[in-house]
């Protein structure tokens, strides 16, 4: 396991115990995207293992993809759909 994500997992971990339910569900999405990427780059029974790069790489789609969000909502008028973008 990658250093990155092994670190996110102890941040879930953390913001579980913490009662911060908004970071908790902001780590797991990212997690479940790491997984996803994992699964589609290396699928089982491949020699392949997830790299720091790897988890960078997912980490920056996932911040483009807030932002693409925040620009349309912003657009169409949705406060409240920006504002809960912009806390995750």
């Amino acid at each position: 396991m990658s250093d990155l994500r092994a670190n996110l997992q102890t941040d879930l971990v953390l913001a579980l115990k913490s009662g911060d339910k908004v970071a908790s569900e902001t780590v797991r999405l990212i997690i479940a995207a790491i997984k996803n990427f994992e699964i589609d780059a290396y699928p089982p029974g491949s020699t392949g293992t997830l790299t720091d790069a790897d988890v960078l790489s997912v980490l920056q789609k996932q911040v483009k993809k807030h932002r693409e969000s925040i620009a349309a909502y912003t657009a169409g008028n949705r406060q409240d759909l920006v504002s809960k973008e912009q806390v995750q």
